[in-house]
């Protein structure tokens, strides 16, 4: 008769990723990107009230426009509109993330 001797399993650590801050985030939503900047003083105020600016732009264009992205993340097009007036229904810009 022969017994097999069973290791104990090995208890592995996963290593956690480096844990990033809470982050607050706020939005502004328009129409062109000529209404967004033409509103850049309100821009510039709302970036400071938050970790990240999301600039929403419902018409479709360009994500990369230094007059606006100095002061958060440009997003263009109307599947972005509605993703983030979503968030904004559903209070994801209300706690940080």
């Amino acid at each position: 008769m022969s017994y097999h001797h069973h290791k104990k399993p090995q208890e592995i650590s996963v290593p956690q990723g480096r844990q990033k801050p809470l982050q607050h985030f706020a939005v502004v939503i328009y129409e062109t990107l000529q209404d967004a900047k033409n509103d850049l003083s309100n821009i510039e105020k709302k970036s400071h009230e938050a970790d990240q600016l999301n600039i929403v732009i419902r018409a479709e264009g360009i994500s990369e426009d230094p007059d606006i992205t100095k002061f958060g993340k440009l997003f263009s097009g109307k599947a972005w509109a509605l993703i983030h007036e979503n968030r904004i229904q559903e209070g994801w810009y209300n706690v940080p993330h």
